[in-house]
């Protein structure tokens, strides 16, 4: 027996005004397995599947409560695995861009200039050579602590809710070379750029067992092209 289109389905059933409940509900029918829907405001993840739960957890942008069949579609081929192209996702995304309503989120004040580094400096000179400058996050020093031994921090770190990269400050001194810094500084901006790639290209963030992929394959093989790689690992080793 075919397939039923379907398109078709959700022409015939989309619920008009529909919510979270009513819209899973929709969705379930369609996929043909249970689908547990969570609405957000996060416009840099528009869509993300974790495939492994049962029900299969959903997370979408509430603007999508105002999209039409095709859009709807589109959105459970892809929920049902069948991941394709989605030019009216997109589209739609597009039109709609203005509307969505930003999270909530604490302004993080920066401190870019150091005791031995300035963080504005270090970022400007690695988007240029590694970047052609399309990077636009912010980046900050972290809070000075006086507890623990650094190879027991983290190092840098990228938060993808408010783009912005943070560097430890046991990193601010004169023992620690400028080429390890910038290689920190490198690490998180490739971050930023394969989520940004990511949720351009599938309109969700890459997701392993319900996790975000932090370390992928291709994310490694990038890493590698930063010209003071082995230097870095080495002193980071020693350090």
């Amino acid at each position: 027996m075919a397939r039923k289109n379907t398109l078709d389905c959700y022409q015939m059933c989309l619920p008009l005004g529909q919510n979270a409940e009513t819209l899973g509900e929709y969705l379930s029918r369609g996929i043909g397995r249970p689908v547990s829907l969570t609405l957000t405001n996060n416009s840099t993840s528009l869509l993300s599947v974790n495939e492994r739960s049962a029900p299969i957890r959903v997370r979408l942008h509430r603007i999508f409560l105002a999209a039409g069949e095709e859009v709807i579609s589109e959105v459970a081929d892809y929920i049902a695995g069948r991941r394709g192209q989605t030019p009216r996702f997109w589209a739609f995304v597009r039109d709609n861009r203005h509307a969505m309503p930003q999270s909530a989120e604490r302004e993080t004040r920066l401190y870019t200039r150091g005791r031995f580094y300035d963080l504005a400096d270090l970022y400007s000179s690695v988007n240029e050579e590694y970047f052609e400058g399309a990077i636009d996050c912010r980046i900050t020093w972290g809070r000075r602590t006086k507890s623990a031994q650094v190879r027991h921090r983290t190092l840098g770190s990228y938060t993808l809710e408010n783009d912005t990269i943070r560097i430890n400050p046991v990193l601010d001194r004169a023992a620690v070379p400028r080429y390890y810094l910038e290689f920190v500084v490198f690490h998180e901006m490739l971050h930023a750029q394969l989520y940004r790639e990511q949720a351009r290209e599938t309109g969700c963030i890459e997701m392993a067992a319900g996790r975000r992929v932090v370390h992928s394959p291709e994310f490694k093989s990038r890493e590698k092209l930063f010209k003071h790689y082995d230097r870095a690992i080495r002193f980071e080793r020693g350090y």
